[in-house]
């Protein structure tokens, strides 16, 4: 893969060199007024004049650059730019507020994808930023569109919509908690203390920390603890071990009740075998067995509730004042642990970390819900500090955050270290400063809801020194179906062969040569492709470890294995960057936006895309598009054809015969067809087209069918065909939505050629007006930064060997206003010939007056292997003798 990258824009003297000069930029407060992000075809054009530090990737079959050893794995043949998005960094530069950790950090909630960081005082950035020109988010379900500042940041607290909330996430999971001196009823559920993960052999030891123990003299109303196994489930065996500190085991429970409840209101007395239930008191040493098991016997619950009478000799063992339990544990009824949390009853709130900090780590939007994931440290720079973690949920209403409506779902295993028996790790009581612990956090880094009916999300695997900063891992990944996405019963986890429920044994994932993906940064992102050459590929992003090189990875599933890197953004010298992570949800077709940390403080967008003349380019992208009716004016036939999914871009109708057709401006060599229907544009899967068929024409009057299609649900549809000439493409909507709905709603229809032949061959020219501007630019893919080929001999001649003898029918080339120089330098007059020994050439192209920046010369069908294009005529101006070719594109029929 050959690399090349400027810091710099290219601008073009009168005599068809370049020269450099450094950008103004773009004012970023009127760009997010202009309400779109997405490049159109006109802002694509003015690209080489808008855009800085641009990296250029070739894939396939080309000499890497000199030190680049950076390849995909398979067949990703074309061409990629990254460029730097507009210059947002006057809007998101966080260094006027002062203290490390003032990142903006972008949240995406629209659809699909999450990202999140480690922040102690973060702001949120929603999906789309000021696309509705909407400071705080948008008006459309699951397209939120705006940014939360934390602009009150009182006392560390962080409000998601920058007020101080009446629940801070820096409280960890010690909302509505009773546990005294930091002895809480996490710690019943978490393992801590415990000499393994899941077995009921398994004993505890005789530290109090590692144990619940209640407020002093608890109210009956607050004499209760609720276990929660996150979703309805028949339940087996009840375990639990009393409180077991040496000194003190009279203050372990004795007389309980047993409750079980479906939605933790409604609550009925479990009165089953052995009742009434008494738990025996501690024996003060380790190890110490389960002291009770209770047989649920196959009981439907969620909650299990524990009561007691808060009267000594009868709640307990004889302690005045307090009751308290070592670990409990709910098995179902196969044997299987299930992950639990715990709430003790008393309102008191007590915290477990002394900075009342926390890390932000993801968000992701699903239904009516929005979930961020946070959980609590104990000071800066130690994320893993404790193991607390929640996913507070709040609810969409009308198109907007209620964010009354918070919801704390205790998250675990979020975290599980493999070198402790139990599997947790030392609270901020007894963690060391220097101790190095190994740690997997699961689910804490990205999500990915995939068309599989699974949410997909990334962890990290890493070794760390508490109290060090550590910001870089291997990677760990689970999945849960999307309908339990609350349910921490129903995770599963790879494992290097398969899926299993057993967190302990989740494997790192791994590249095609068996090694470990790593060191990653904070944020990396998986997301599948839509559209381009990695269609349908999965795609991931990272920054490798911390201030170093952005590179991304592409794989055929979730789990890998992964292709070799290939590098998106390289670090500029000694600067400081960090955090990279894509933000697919506000991307489009072949392309994807993603993101860094800068200079501590300054967040950068950058826009991944495939060139423009390489393979799979939609043919349909901007054309003109009619339709028999719409549902409202806004939603009319050229929606379905702005290459955007976002802000309602759709064609609606109602009708009884709804069509959409696409005019592609000329008969164009066509074998595919990309649908986006409701779904992929934020809305109900119920809207998703059912049926539909797709027809063809040369002169929109005479139609032959091509695809026909049933039964579909899927909110994006691929039909591949045969390839075939057409102008016009007829989509035909028979059966609308999944239910009675009738409208019909197209985000984008898409339409593609074959590939390019002359792509990336080898190529030769007669001479060339600089070093740079050799044959092989006007072959590269790309018509950015003066990648063209240039000549100002008398004899101005370029030839492609296209490898093997092919057939041809179809030559592209784009001049040089295709590559913004003036239209006058567009090439007037040319022939094209062709041969198959690159000796004997017959001439099947004669163009004389021309004056557009991109030609399309359709011929028969001719065998030929060498392509010769002579430039007879260079410009429309009698004193340049400059030929400029930006592109030069070979097409056949079964190319």
């Amino acid at each position: 893969m050959s690399l090349r990258y400027t810091d710099q824009v290219l601008k073009r003297r009168s005599d068809g060199d370049a020269y450099t000069s450094d950008m103004h930029p773009i004012n970023p407060i009127k760009f997010l007024l202009r309400r779109r992000i997405m490049l159109n075809a006109r802002l694509r054009k003015s690209i080489s004049v808008v855009f800085m530090s641009v990296v250029t990737l070739v894939l396939g079959a080309v000499t890497p650059a000199p030190g680049q050893s950076v390849h995909a794995a398979g067949p990703y043949e074309g061409t990629y730019q990254v460029t730097p998005a507009y210059d947002w960094e006057n809007v998101f530069n966080n260094t006027g507020h002062g203290g490390d950790g003032f990142q903006w950090v972008p949240f995406g909630v629209k659809n699909r994808q999450g990202q999140g960081t480690a922040t102690t005082n973060s702001a949120i950035f929603f999906a789309d930023s000021y696309i509705n020109g909407n400071f705080i988010y948008g008006s459309s379900l699951g397209q939120f569109t705006g940014i939360a500042a934390n602009a009150s940041l009182i006392n560390w607290y962080w409000g998601t919509n920058g007020q101080k909330q009446n629940f801070s996430p820096m409280w960890g999971i010690e909302k509505a908690e009773s546990g005294y001196s930091g002895t809480v009823a996490w710690n019943l559920v978490s393992g801590y203390g415990m000499s393994g993960i899941r077995n009921t052999t398994d004993t505890h030891d005789t530290n109090n920390l590692r144990m619940w123990l209640s407020d002093h003299n608890p109210s009956v109303n607050n004499s209760n603890i609720i276990f929660d196994s996150y979703a309805t489930r028949n339940l087996g065996k009840l375990y639990i071990w009393n409180y077991n500190e040496p000194s003190n085991t009279n203050k372990g429970l004795k007389n309980i009740k047993v409750f079980t409840s479906t939605d933790g209101v409604n609550y009925t007395e479990f009165t089953g075998s052995g009742y009434p239930y008494q738990i025996p008191q501690a024996s003060g040493t380790a190890p110490t067995a389960y002291n009770k098991m209770i047989d649920l016997n196959s009981t439907s619950a969620r909650y299990v509730k524990i009561t007691f009478n808060p009267v000594s000799n009868d709640g307990n063992w004889g302690s005045s004042d307090m009751y308290g339990l070592s670990a409990v544990r709910i098995y179902d009824t196969s044997g299987n642990k299930l992950v639990l949390s715990a709430k003790a009853g008393s309102t008191s709130i007590r915290n477990l970390y002394p900075n009342n900090q926390s890390w932000n780590s993801a968000a992701f939007s699903l239904g009516n819900y929005v979930y961020f994931v946070v959980h609590g440290t104990a000071g800066c720079c130690t994320p893993y500090a404790a193991n607390a973690a929640q996913l507070l949920r709040y609810t969409v209403t009308n198109g907007q955050i209620d964010f009354s409506s918070l919801k704390a779902i205790d998250a675990l295993p979020y975290l599980y270290y493999p070198d402790i028996p139990s599997g947790f790790s030392p609270n901020s009581g007894d963690a060391k400063i220097g101790n190095t612990y190994h740690i997997k956090f699961f689910e804490n880094l990205s999500f990915w809801d995939d068309d599989d009916g699974y949410i997909y999300m990334l962890g990290n695997d890493e070794t760390f020194t508490y109290g060090a900063w550590n910001e870089y891992s291997k990677l760990v990944l689970s999945r849960v179906p999307r309908n339990s996405f609350e349910d921490f019963n129903a995770r599963e986890y790879w494992n290097g062969t398969g899926w299993t429920s057993l967190y302990e044994t989740a494997a790192t994932l791994k590249d095609v040569s068996g090694n470990e993906i790593g060191p990653v940064g904070n944020d990396p992102s998986l997301f599948k492709a839509q559209g381009g050459q990695l269609d349908g590929k999965y795609v991931l992003v990272y920054m490798e470890g911390v201030d170093g090189n952005s590179y991304f990875r592409v794989a055929n599933h979730p789990e890998g294995p992964w292709s070799d890197k290939n590098l998106l953004v390289a670090r500029n010298g000694t600067e400081h960057i960090y955090n990279t992570g894509a933000v697919p949800f506000i991307s489009q077709n072949g392309e994807f936006y993603f993101y860094l940390i800068k200079d501590e403080h300054t967040l950068k967008f950058f826009k991944y895309s495939e060139g423009r003349s390489g393979n799979n380019s939609n043919l349909a992208l901007n054309k003109t598009a009619t339709a028999d009716s719409v549902c409202d004016p806004s939603e009319s036939a050229a929606k379905a054809v702005d290459g955007s999914v976002i802000n309602n871009s759709k064609w609606c109708s109602k009708s009884n015969n709804r069509w959409l057709q696409v005019d592609l401006g000329s008969v164009q060599v066509i074998n595919k067809f990309v649908t986006k229907h409701a779904s992929a544009g934020g809305e109900s899967a119920t809207w998703n087209t059912k049926s539909y068929n797709i027809q063809v024409s040369n002169d929109g009057a005479n139609w032959s069918t091509v695809v026909n299609v049933s039964n579909n649900t899927s909110g994006v549809t691929t039909d591949n065909i045969t390839a075939i000439s057409a102008r016009y493409i007829k989509l035909n909507v028979t059966t609308p939505t999944q239910n009675t709905d009738p409208a019909a709603r197209i985000y984008e229809f898409e339409v593609y050629g074959p590939p390019n032949l002359a792509l990336s061959k080898p190529a030769t020219a007669d001479s060339s007006c600089t070093a740079s501007q050799t044959a092989d630019k006007a072959v590269d893919g790309s018509v950015f930064f003066d990648s063209k080929w240039c000549s100002r001999s008398n004899n101005r001649w370029l030839q492609i060997d296209l490898g093997s003898v092919q057939v041809v029918n179809k030559f592209v080339i784009r001049h040089a206003s295709e590559g913004g120089e003036p239209a006058a330098w567009n090439s007037k007059a040319y022939n094209i010939q062709v041969s198959n020994d690159g000796t004997n050439w017959n001439t099947v192209v004669t163009v004389n007056n021309n004056t557009s920046g991109v030609t399309v010369d359709n011929i028969s069908n001719v065998s030929a292997r060498y392509i010769k294009l002579n430039v007879t005529t260079p410009s429309s101006l009698a004193d340049d003798p400059a030929a400029r070719i930006y592109e030069f594109e070979v097409y056949g029929p079964n190319s």
